[in-house]
């Protein structure tokens, strides 16, 4: 059976051949997919779900992925006429010269965005053949490409010289603490591709400075933000000591967390993620959340809680009456089961994925889903996964 892939980010397809695709019976969710003339014909023997973009681009153009950065180093460089398709940002440098620029043998079709000196934008425009994002300017010095989680504060803002600016590529944090005026006399621009988290009274700050491709998301004043998963039982839910919260990320209360504890560990609770409480505490819980939108996934006895686990008959036989499963990741459940084990599951809350190994069992499993967000998928030979997964790019 023909092989089937999912999730790529930028799958090339510029120099692909009959060859280099005919074990190939399924690709699903492709971010970017990049074709030239001459493999046109090929995209009718793929079957392709879910495309983000696709773009025609001739084979002699090379790919980058991510940050480019154009200075007058690679342009003394390039010596011949060169094509580049840049997925991602492209900075050219504050050094790069006009006479540079002007004489270049190069050209660029960028999928993202490009920042250019401000003198220097009429003459970069020559060579950005095509741009799907925006051609942005800024002054002085270039900007700092990050990546990834980046979090500014007291401390980052004094290791600056001054009037810097960044392009973030991933999400940006601004500490609670951070002194305004310093942030002020040192970043001259922030440019966020991703998400912003901010604090209330940093709006007004990050509004002179930021521009955020993406999402910002606001904490209301006095609130901690807790980045991390949280398991809590009677014994850690003492750190908490009436605080305000903001949870990016599940929380998760054990049973032995009772309702005096919870009241004076928790005021207030704004989460963008979800909660799972013993029923006992239940309505505390709604009680404390600020955003109706928050799920609260309760069970009545026993928790399970399953990220990325694979489980066989001995594993199902070893759990106890009237438990509640919360599936996050991926619970993989192999072999031939009795389903009589199954009984012992109350309720299963499906955040992430099942997979089961026949269609008798898809079935009893399905029956026991409070929640479906996720699915249930019968890997058997008839019906296989894809065999690869999640790829940032994918050249065939």
């Amino acid at each position: 059976m023909g092989q089937k892939i999912g999730n790529i980010g930028v799958l090339n397809l510029i120099n692909a051949t009959e060859e280099s695709i005919k074990d190939i019976v399924h690709i699903e969710n492709v971010g970017l997919l990049l074709y030239s003339p001459k493999t046109a014909s090929l995209l009718t023997k793929l079957h392709i779900g879910n495309i983000g973009k696709s773009s025609l681009i001739e084979s002699e153009y090379r790919l980058n992925s991510g940050m480019f950065i154009l200075d007058n180093s690679y342009l003394k460089a390039v010596t011949e006429p060169t094509r580049m398709f840049v997925n991602g940002v492209v900075i050219v440098h504050n050094d790069v010269s006009l006479e540079l620029l002007n004489d270049s043998e190069c050209e660029f079709i960028i999928n993202g965005v490009a920042y250019t000196p401000s003198h220097l934008k009429g003459a970069v425009q020559t060579i950005f053949k095509e741009t799907t994002g925006s051609i942005l300017t800024y002054e002085g010095k270039e900007p700092i490409p990050k990546i990834g989680k980046v979090n500014i504060d007291n401390n980052f803002l004094q290791s600056l010289s001054g009037d810097e600016n960044f392009i973030i590529n991933g999400k940006l944090y601004l500490d609670e603490n951070l002194d305004t005026d310093l942030f002020n006399q040192k970043i001259n621009r922030l440019d966020v591709n991703g998400m912003a988290v901010i604090y209330e009274n940093q709006v007004s700050i990050f509004s002179t400075k930021g521009l955020v491709n993406g999402k910002i998301t606001t904490i209301p004043a006095g609130f901690k933000l807790l980045k991390t998963k949280l398991f809590i039982d009677g014994h850690s839910i003492r750190r908490f000591r009436g605080q305000p919260i903001y949870a990016e990320q599940p929380i998760i209360l054990n049973k032995n967390v009772s309702r005096e504890m919870f009241s004076k560990a928790f005021t207030s609770i704004e989460s963008t993620s979800y909660i799972v409480c013993h029923e006992n505490i239940e309505d505390l819980v709604y009680e404390a959340l600020s955003n109706f939108e928050t799920e609260v996934y309760v069970y009545s006895q026993i928790l399970r809680y399953v990220d990325e686990e694979t489980w066989n008959q001995n594993d199902l036989s070893l759990l106890e009456q009237e438990t509640t499963l919360i599936v996050e990741g991926l619970l993989s459940i192999e072999g031939d089961v009795n389903k009589n084990f199954f009984e012992k599951i109350s309720a299963i809350e499906l955040i992430g994925n099942i997979h089961v190994s026949s269609s008798e069992m898809k079935a009893i499993v399905q029956k026991l889903v409070k929640t479906a967000k996720g699915s249930i998928i019968n890997v058997s030979s008839n019906q296989r996964e894809p065999e690869l997964d999640n790829i940032g790019e994918l050249t065939l």
